[in-house]
This record gives structure tokens, C-alpha cells and sequence, in this order.
């Protein structure tokens, strides 16, 4: 599930991001997916969900 805007910019690359993702795992998720969001630091929810943000701009996303 996700939410958030993004407001476009006059490049495409100047658009701006504001979302939140959530992800919820299951049955059949790549266990290196697994690897890479521990890596991350975000830590599943008691119905082990993990939210992210992703913020900043089309070409210098940053995720959170």
C-alpha cells in the first residue's frame, strides 16, 4: 500500500516525492528481499509490515 504526492516539476527529475510505503510480506517473498530491508534498519511491525518513506526528488530519491 502507498500514499504520499508527487508534484511535478518543470523537469521531470525536479519532481518532487513525498510518499509512505507499506509493505507486507508473503508467502513466496525473495528471502534476499528480506536481507536488503534489514539492511535498511526499518523494523517490521507487530503484523510484520514494514512502512518506508520515500522523499526528496526524482533523480536523488532518499528512502527512509
Amino acid at each position: 500500500e502507498g500514499r504520499g504526492n508527487l508534484l511535478i516539476g518543470a523537469k521531470p527529475a525536479r519532481s518532487r516525492l513525498n510518499l509512505q510505503v507499506d509493505l507486507l510480506p508473503g508467502e513466496g517473498f525473495e528471502p534476499m528481499l528480506h536481507d536488503l530491508i534489514s539492511l535498511s534498519g526499518t523494523k517490521a511491525a507487530p503484523d510484520g509490515s514494514y512502512r518506508f518513506r520515500l522523499s526528496g526528488s526524482l533523480a536523488r530519491p532518499v528512502l527512509r
